[in-house]
């Protein structure tokens, strides 16, 4: 099994005075999450009414950490969470979690890892069912900012969706760069498949789910090259902006149905699209007791969107 591991990776190394070495897999040591075949990945959220302080491992403070993580001043780091922040959650070690975060919002690759009291944390439900629409659109991993992986999933077919992904990971000398592309018919509450072949194939293992409104992307490190990774959260970028001008010739050449009481109009064109649909919401100026259906005309001249 390949793993991907967010977060610092130890190798075999010595402490300073001593002959004894450095075990990089010590269960102490919070070195990220990584990819299980059988465990979804789950996200929390800091549910803690303070702030919550990152907790050392054994390899901090020039690996004289030995008696984290426990819960004394000693072991506290500077860096904290506050309530409402995800974390993506691996491992357990007595009342601590590792955990990896990166802010949805920011505009740097910027991932802090360690241990935080499970006490903190509340795993957060995935979507149930989702529906292709819950998970069409751009999906970007925080602000626009080189490094940040994209993701494209559009409806193709009945039921079934195309899934795209592309990364550019910036090294010290050259880029790594990173893909996956896939059809998939969503299933339950996670999608789960391999690249189709056209990139890395099979050895490119992808899960994802809808978290809140967020999209949870999580690979298995076989997506790309060396240190490249989907894993983390995505935001899904906002759809352009409908102007009056652009809706109005599709008024004028279709049928609509007004539902004043729910604030809602539904709009057929008859401009040689087939089933072309267009649904708009407003605010009601006056209460109908019914909803009525009428035919527009030209006397249309504006609207509010």
């Amino acid at each position: 099994m390949r793993t991907a591991v967010i977060g610092l990776f130890l190798s075999g190394m010595l402490f300073a005075g001593d002959a004894v070495a450095y075990d990089a897999y010590n269960s102490a040591n919070c070195n990220g999450i990584g990819w299980d075949d059988k465990r979804v990945l789950v996200v929390s959220a800091v549910t803690a009414k303070s702030r919550v302080n990152f907790v050392k491992s054994p390899y901090d403070d020039d690996f004289k950490a030995e008696t984290c993580p426990s819960a004394t001043d000693e072991c506290k780091k500077n860096s904290y969470l506050v309530v409402g922040d995800l974390v993506l959650t691996g491992a357990a070690r007595g009342e601590f979690t590792c955990v990896s975060y990166h802010s949805p919002m920011s505009t740097r690759r910027d991932w802090t890892t360690g241990w935080v009291p499970s006490s903190a944390l509340t795993p957060v439900a995935p979507m149930r069912s989702p529906h292709v629409p819950d998970w069409a659109g751009s999906w970007r991993q925080g602000q626009h900012y080189v490094g940040g992986g994209l993701v494209e999933i559009k409806p193709e077919g009945v039921g079934k969706l195309h899934v795209d992904g592309g990364i550019l990971l910036p090294t010290a000398r050259d880029f790594h760069n990173g893909a996956f592309e896939a059809r998939v018919a969503p299933h339950g509450d996670t999608l789960t498949f391999e690249d189709n072949g056209s990139n890395y194939g099979s050895e490119c293992k992808v899960r994802m789910q809808r978290i809140d409104r967020w999209l949870l992307v999580e690979d298995n490190g076989g997506c790309g090259g060396a240190g490249v990774t989907f894993t983390g959260l995505y935001r899904r970028k906002r759809a352009p902006r409908t102007s009056a001008r652009s809706v109005i010739p599709f008024i004028a050449n279709g049928t609509a149905a007004f539902d004043a009481a729910a604030g809602i109009v539904r709009i057929i064109s008859d401009t040689g699209m087939v089933a072309q649909r267009l649904q708009i919401s407003f605010k009601p100026l006056v209460q109908c007791s019914r909803p009525q259906r009428l035919q527009p005309t030209s006397e249309i001249t504006s609207l509010n969107i």
